[in-house]
């Protein structure tokens, strides 16, 4: 085994020691420490890497742990790997069980479901659009865009699929995490926040990396967080509707937030805005933005005769 470990995006070299018997090592740098843990003896090699030399035979395993911890707290403490791996299982079968979809391939739907499920953020509800950064739409262009934030538009989409298959309490998660991360100001929605609400999300390159098959720029958060998208005012009303008709509680801030993001739309829904595509060269008149500005006033009059809701 070898590992070389570095933080801050491969730019900060970690203080390395030694814990206990040799079979576990912690490494430092900043305010990041990450601890490694094996079954098999640790050592440091010249190149500031680390490595582990082992032979395995049928049926042998030799395990690795690595946990992430602040740098200023003690390090975490060591994890069972072999029950942490049966709960791991237990969980991701319970959860596939549950799906209530019976047709067509049914396995793959699961697995499609699966990876969805897997991209939302259990300790706070939110939803990412992917898992990556940087990747090329098309190898050479520069169209390399950092997805690990949670867009209003992905997210609603994922819950129709999740709670297609019967799966509401990730809906009921998510509209929680909206909740908090809109506040008091539904007249500002934006497009997308960070996985724990964050709206301030930066954009940056970081040079010295070269990028997926030499792609660059590597791009760090997103400026499309700050652009007029009309469209996610109906994806939202759209999924809020869908949670309703699937007998999922309002929430005594739901409609008051969506009230106000309705009220803020009957304003700007002509204007040009930046579209689904998130284009970069100035705003325009999008014909999809503008049939989605429609879903969300038709979902709100559905709602308001449909569950007595009080109308804006």
């Amino acid at each position: 085994m070898d590992m070389t470990l570095r933080f801050d995006y491969g730019s900060s070299v970690p203080w390395v020691t030694r814990l206990d018997d040799g079979h576990a090592i912690v490494a430092i740098a900043g305010p990041n420490l990450a601890v490694l843990r094996s079954t098999v003896g640790i050592r440091g090699e010249d190149d500031l890497s680390t490595a582990a030399d082992f032979v395995l035979h049928e049926g042998e395993r030799a395990i690795f742990v690595m946990s992430y911890g602040e740098s200023y707290r003690a390090p975490p403490e060591p994890v069972d790997a072999e029950k942490a791996l049966e709960t791991t299982l237990a969980f991701w079968s319970e959860w596939a069980k549950r799906c209530g979809y019976r047709g067509h391939r049914r396995e793959a739907v699961i697995r499609s479901l699966l990876t969805l499920k897997a991209l939302s953020y259990t300790a706070t509800g939110g939803i990412a659009a992917a898992a990556t950064t940087s990747l090329p739409e098309q190898l050479g262009g520069e169209r390399n865009w950092d997805y690990r934030f949670c867009w209003v538009r992905d997210a609603t989409l994922t819950l129709e699929a999740l709670m297609g298959a019967g799966y509401y309490d990730e809906a009921k998660e998510w509209c929680n995490w909206l909740y908090r991360a809109v506040a008091g100001t539904p007249q500002d929605l934006h497009i997308m926040y960070g996985l724990a609400g964050e709206r301030r999300l930066v954009e940056w390159e970081v040079p010295w990396l070269p990028g997926y098959q030499g792609a660059k720029p590597v791009r760090i958060g997103n400026s499309a967080s700050n652009q007029l998208q009309l469209d996610v005012y109906g994806e939202m009303m759209d999924v809020f509707h869908l949670a309703r008709m699937g007998g999922l509680a309002d929430s005594p801030v739901g409609w008051s937030l969506q009230c106000g993001a309705l009220d803020r739309l009957a304003t700007i829904w002509s204007e040009p805005d930046d579209g689904i595509w998130e284009t970069r060269g100035g705003r325009r008149q999008f014909t999809h933005s503008k049939v989605m500005a429609w879903v969300a006033f038709d979902r709100a009059i559905q709602d308001c005769e449909e569950h007595k809701l009080d109308a804006p």
